[in-house]
């Protein structure tokens, strides 16, 4: 097909509910930030037509969730893969880029020579993935990690995003800090075996993600929470032995 075939998508065509009555709900915040005015915000706005749809029963969930969706792959032969795609943010400057498509800021994947690959995904503020290339360093730590060592993944991983991120120069200026990161580490640690590690940590009030390997019949789950507002950041991980 040649590309002048291929039909424009009327604008009006990519325009949802649901992000329609939340770019009107904080344009009027906005709006009354500047201003100084208050005035009451309803989920109905007059603005558009399609808004009416919202009280006609068409929108039913909360769309207040900005979702990033990532993924990390490792196969039998050590080869990792990583892919992001981010919802970005509400009224954001023409031109604004997140960290999704910024090297080392989304996702980052890094096969070395000792037999260590590891990948990794992120989610939150995206000018603060991108200041502090959280995926890029985490992976750069992780592969020096030693199974021998006698401090655990666990302990180190704590330790590495309290110094990369929590506490990192690059984010001094900033009140909240907001970051998820996904990370998978696979070992060859006998000629035909094999150990996967993976670690994740958040300081968004949650963290939602499932895994499946190749001696599984369903992926597993797993909904991380804050315990609470005062928790500055959740951690966890995970690790088997496969056989090859």
């Amino acid at each position: 097909m040649d590309i002048s075939e291929i039909k424009r998508v009327d604008d009006e065509k990519l325009i949802t509910v649901e992000r329609l009555r939340k770019y009107e709900k904080y344009k009027l915040v906005l709006e009354q930030n500047k201003t100084g005015t208050k005035r009451k915000i309803t989920e109905k706005t007059d603005s558009s037509k399609k808004a009416k749809l919202i009280d006609e029963g068409v929108y039913k969930k909360d769309p207040s969730v900005l979702d990033t969706v990532g993924v990390v792959i490792a196969d039998s032969h050590g080869r990792v893969v990583s892919a992001t795609s981010s919802g970005g943010i509400f009224l954001k400057q023409d031109g604004r880029l997140g960290q999704s498509c910024m090297f080392g800021c989304g996702c980052y994947s890094e096969q070395k020579d000792n037999g260590v690959s590891v990948t990794a995904v992120s989610t939150g503020l995206g000018e603060q993935l991108m200041r502090t290339m959280l995926p890029m360093k985490t992976c750069e730590a992780v592969s020096s990690w030693s199974i021998d060592d006698e401090e655990s993944f666990h302990e180190k991983f704590q330790t590495f995003l309290n110094a990369n991120f929590m506490n990192s120069a690059f984010l001094s200026g900033d009140l909240y800090k907001s970051f998820g990161i996904l990370c998978l580490r696979r070992e060859l640690i006998q000629p035909n075996r094999v150990s996967i590690d993976l670690l994740f940590g958040h300081s968004t009030p949650s963290l939602c993600f499932a895994y499946l390997s190749s001696n599984d019949d369903m992926p597993q789950t797993v909904m991380s929470r804050k315990a609470n507002e005062t928790t500055k950041f959740v951690i966890g991980s995970m690790g088997t032995v496969f056989n090859l």
